[in-house]
C-alpha cells in the first residue's frame, strides 16, 4: 500500500469507529427514553414526583467528532492552583475585613 492508501484507510477506519460510537449512544439513548416513559406513567399512576437528577442534563445529544472523553474549551476548568489562590486571596481579604470590624484605632 501506498502512504496515501495507508492514511485513507485510517481515516475510514476512524470514521467507522465514530458512526459506531454514535450508532452505540442513540441505541442506548433510545432505550433510556423508552424506560423514561414507563417510569412516567408509573409515576403517575401511583402519584410519585420525579426525582430531580443533575446528572441527566448533560450533553447527551452532543453531536461531536471526538469520543474519546476530550472536553471541550468551555467545558474547562481554571487551573487547579488558580482556583486555590482565588480561595486563599478571599480568605484573607474576609480575616482582613472581619480584623477591622473588631479592631477599631480610637
Amino acid at each position: 500500500m501506498t502512504m496515501e492508501e495507508k492514511k485513507e484507510a485510517e481515516r475510514l477506519r476512524q470514521q467507522a469507529i465514530k458512526d459506531a460510537e454514535k450508532a452505540r449512544r442513540n441505541k442506548y439513548k433510545n432505550q433510556d427514553e423508552e424506560r423514561e416513559v414507563i417510569r412516567s406513567s408509573i409515576r403517575d399512576k401511583y402519584k410519585i414526583d420525579a426525582p430531580v437528577n443533575p446528572d441527566e442534563e448533560e450533553s447527551e445529544d452532543e453531536d461531536d467528532d471526538g469520543f474519546s472523553g476530550q472536553k471541550k474549551k468551555e467545558e474547562v476548568e481554571e487551573d487547579p492552583v488558580e482556583q486555590a489562590k482565588a480561595l486563599a486571596e478571599k480568605q484573607l481579604n474576609d480575616a482582613k475585613q472581619m480584623a477591622q470590624e473588631k479592631c477599631v484605632l480610637q
